[in-house]
């Protein structure tokens, strides 16, 4: 869920809504001049709620956007260079995730995780790479499972990540920030058994 510090409407605003009521109703003040004060704070409530919800949008928003740019970008640059790119690009899309852990503002937030977006766009090259390296006679099964795979391992990280926000001790900031470093370690293991050469010949 979203690390920035987005809050729902303000309780001080209810308090002040009730107080303003409770005056009303024992009959102090005007009525005009209370009716008024409660339709501001009713107003500053609404805009409050709505603010709100429109951070929530744009964080969602952020990671799918950034996406849709990288594949745009991404297949401008020669396939050779994807390549060499690959796991960099898999690394670096794992580090605006680490700054998460400070709850930056709603918009920084959004920021971040846009660029972590862009840089995500490597899945093509994976996708690509895939292709070069699997007989044609197979590419349809293996791509299927490759395909299906990486949307199962995408929606339990999601679910994973959105459990540990849900401790007090972990919270969605750190949580976040737990989920770049086990990107991280994943992409370090790949590393290890990396089939450069293969991708390279093929190439």
């Amino acid at each position: 869920m979203p690390s920035a510090n987005i809050r729902t409407p303000r309780p001080q605003l209810a308090t002040k809504f009730a107080g303003t009521m409770s005056r009303v109703l024992r009959g102090r003040g005007s009525w005009e001049s209370s009716r008024r004060i409660a339709k501001t704070t009713l107003c500053d409530m609404y805009v409050s709620r709505a603010l709100a919800i429109l951070m929530c949008v744009v964080l969602l928003a952020a990671v799918p956007a950034g996406s849709a740019l990288g594949a745009v970008l991404l297949p401008r640059v020669p396939m050779r260079d994807q390549l060499r790119l690959l796991l960099p690009l898999a690394a670096l899309s794992c580090l605006p995730l680490f700054a998460t852990s400070v709850a930056p503002p709603p918009m920084v937030a959004a920021a971040l995780w846009f660029v972590a977006g862009v840089l995500q766009a490597f899945v093509l090259t994976v996708i690509s790479a895939v292709t070069m390296l699997t007989v044609p006679s197979r590419r349809g099964r293996v791509l299927g499972i490759a395909s299906a795979g990486f949307n199962a391992a995408t929606a339990a990280s999601f679910a994973l990540v959105g459990w540990l926000a849900g401790f007090a001790s972990v919270g969605p900031a750190r949580a976040v920030s737990l989920a770049g470093a086990g990107g991280l370690l994943m992409v370090a293991a790949l590393r290890a058994a990396w089939p450069a050469a293969s991708i390279e010949r093929a190439a």
